[in-house]
Formats: structure tokens, C-alpha cells, sequence
């Protein structure tokens, strides 16, 4: 409706001039926001009025009226405090009087004001209370419109990288198929031979034929059984934990090549030695037509850190006459460390490596 801007007078759509002052209202738009403006002041006037008559309901209902049109009203925040105070609803003032502080923070009046009420909370009967435990710091940041943005856009921001991170790993799946399984277990004997120098000229003769082949692996199903006849035979002799992992034969020379991995972690030097050599006197007599062992064993050995890794223990070679003339199973390490030839034992192991007899 047509509001007269001198006289704040509403009339009806077919007035022209204003009755109290004559001025023409004609081109005066009907402004819904400039009749609330007018309105603020008598709500918090008829709410000021019903506070005194001590009709805290209404006032509070009035009071919020105000509120609707203006959210921002320190007025109507500082009005809302003192009739809640006034009914005795200590923790409501108190609420009240800090939104009047967001709004206005250099206002000492509403200052002493929430001094005065936050004692009067501390005063209640049966109530101990902190003036700090009133409202925390987060209730107050929760009530910015800021931080609701700031909320609203972080989650929006972590839902859109949780669906691109799915989206990847789709797409991941799609190219590069299923993920495979990683393996935890101790790398193969295999793995760690290529790091192990082989056997030199000195120590395997020169092939007599031209056509003579390179080492060839045994056939699967007798290196099978092979390595479980040792691996039954060490076990029940020791029950150290030692296993034969691998068995290669050069059959131009009938010399073996075996690998032994010890479970126990940080073997001793006996340990090792008597492995290898009681894995090389069965082998010789599990096959007749091997005259020669070349034996490799792996045992855990702690790195420069304290911590156990799969590395070469100890090599040696040793014949059949050799392996022949001790009991290996009973024998010290001396006399086990005696029968191979050019052997090499890791110094990470305990114990000094003992002197050779010439």
C-alpha cells in the first residue's frame, strides 16, 4: 500500500496526496521492507510495555517480531536479556546478552551486563558454575553464517575427492585389471642365487665335449623328492629348522648345487656350518653318481639397524670322500668347517671363523 515518505501514513492504492501534509504519494511504491522498518519500533515498544506489566510470554513473542524483520537488532537482543533476567532464566540472559556482544563487541554496557548476569548464575542454589563454562568458543563460531559456509564448503570439498578417488580406482581396475595380492613371505632362494658368485674355472673341470650343455635343473618330480628326502632326513636329525629350498646337477661333472635356508633367526656359526654339512652327506647318499656339493645357506642376519634380513650365511664346496670321513651330524664346527673347500662364512655371525689347519 501507498506510505506517505514525510508523515510515515499508509493509504489506500487510489490516494494521491497525502491528507496531512499534502505531498504526493502517487509515485511512492509499496515497499514491504519500508513498512517493516516502521513496524520495529513499536514492536519493541509494545514488547517493552508487556515487559513491565511483567507479561514475559507476549513480550517475548513481540520481541521476536522484531527479530523476523531484523535478525541484527542489538535493541531487540538487550531487551530479549532483560526479560529473560527478570524471570530469573539466568542461563537464556546470558545467551541473549553474548549474541548482543557478536553483534556489538565494544558496547561496555552489555559487558558489565553479562558480568552481572554470569554471577548471578554462579549465586543460583545447587548450581557450581565456571563463567567460562557458560559457552564454549565453539558455540559462539557456530553461530557465524561464516562458519556454516565454511562447513558446508569443506564437506562438499571432501565428498568430491572421496568420489574421484573412487572414480581412479575404477578406472585403475578397468586398465590395469585386479590388484594383486602382495606377497609377505621371505624371498626365494632363487632370487637370492643371483647375488651369490658361482663356482670359478678352478673349481669344475673343463668340458670334454663341444656340445656340452650349461647346468641343467633336474627333472621336477626327482628334485621333488630329492628335497624331501633331505629336508626329512636334516629335520630328524637336527630339528633345527633348516629346509633344502633348491637342487641344480651339473651332470658333466656330477657336481650338486643345493641351497638351505635356516628359520631360526640369527643362527650361530655352527648352526650353519652343521647344516651344510649334514644336507651335503645326505644328498651323497640319497645320489650315488654325485661326487662334488657346492652348498649355499640363507639364514636372517641382523642388518647394520638390529634388524633380521634373508642374506648369504655361508658357501663351500665339499666331495664325497670328504663328507665321508666324519660323522657331520656329531661333529664340532671345526671339523664340519674343515671339510669344505674355499668356504666362505658371513662375518655378521657369531663367533670368529677358527683357524685352518695347512
Amino acid at each position: 500500500m501507498p506510505v506517505c515518505p514525510n508523515c510515515n501514513i499508509q493509504f489506500d492504492w487510489e490516494a494521491v496526496y497525502c491528507a496531512q501534509c499534502g505531498r504526493k504519494i502517487a509515485d511512492v511504491e509499496d515497499s514491504s521492507e519500508v513498512q517493516s522498518q516502521i513496524d520495529i519500533p513499536r514492536l519493541l515498544a509494545e514488547a517493552n510495555l508487556s515487559r513491565f506489566k511483567k507479561q514475559y510470554a507476549e513480550a517475548i513473542t513481540q520481541a521476536s517480531e522484531v527479530l523476523k524483520i531484523d535478525p541484527e537488532n542489538i535493541d531487540c537482543h538487550i531487551l530479549l536479556a532483560k526479560i529473560y533476567e527478570e524471570k530469573g532464566d539466568f542461563d537464556e540472559a546470558a545467551r541473549w546478552y553474548r549474541m548482543a556482544m557478536d553483534i556489538n563487541p565494544n558496547d561496555k554496557a552489555i559487558k558489565e551486563s553479562l558480568e552481572a548476569i554470569t554471577a548471578k548464575q554462579t549465586q543460583k542454589p545447587g548450581i557450581d558454575r565456571h563463567p567460562l563454562s557458560q559457552e564454549s568458543w565453539y558455540d559462539r563460531i557456530s553461530r557465524s553464517p561464516k562458519f556454516k559456509s565454511v562447513v558446508g564448503y569443506s564437506t562438499l570439498a571432501i565428498i568430491a575427492i572421496a568420489l574421484a578417488f573412487i572414480a581412479g580406482s575404477i578406472v585403475a581396475l578397468v586398465i590395469w585389471g585386479p590388484v594383486r595380492e602382495v606377497s609377505t613371505a621371505p624371498p626365494s632362494t632363487q632370487s637370492l642365487q643371483k647375488n651369490v658368485p658361482l663356482p670359478s674355472k678352478s673349481q669344475t673341470a673343463s668340458p670334454q665335449s663341444e656340445n656340452a650343455s650349461v647346468i641343467q635343473q633336474v627333472h621336477p618330480l626327482s628334485e621333488q623328492q630329492l628335497i624331501t628326502q633331505l629336508n626329512m632326513y636334516n629335520s630328524a636329525a637336527f630339528q633345527s629348522g633348516s629346509m633344502v629350498e633348491n637342487i641344480e646337477i651339473d651332470p658333466r661333472h656330477k657336481k650338486a648345487f643345493v641351497s638351505v635356508r635356516i628359520a631360526a633367526a640369527n643362527p650361530d656359526q655352527t648352526a650353519v656350518v652343521r647344516a651344510a654339512a649334514v644336507v651335503s652327506s645326505a644328498l651323497f647318499a640319497a645320489s650315488p653318481e654325485i661326487n662334488e656339493v657346492s652348498v649355499r645357506v640363507i639364514a636372517g642376519l641382523p642388518d647394520d639397524l638390529g634388524v633380521s634380513q634373508w642374506n648369504l650365511a655361508f658357501i663351500g664346496d665339499i666331495s664325497r670322500a670328504r663328507a665321508a670321513s666324519t660323522d657331520t651330524s656329531k661333529a664340532t664346527f671345526e671339523q664340519n668347517y674343515l671339510l669344505f673347500e674355499n668356504p666362505w662364512i658371513n662375518p655378521r655371525l657369531a663367533k670368529a671363523i677358527p683357524s685352518r689347519q695347512p
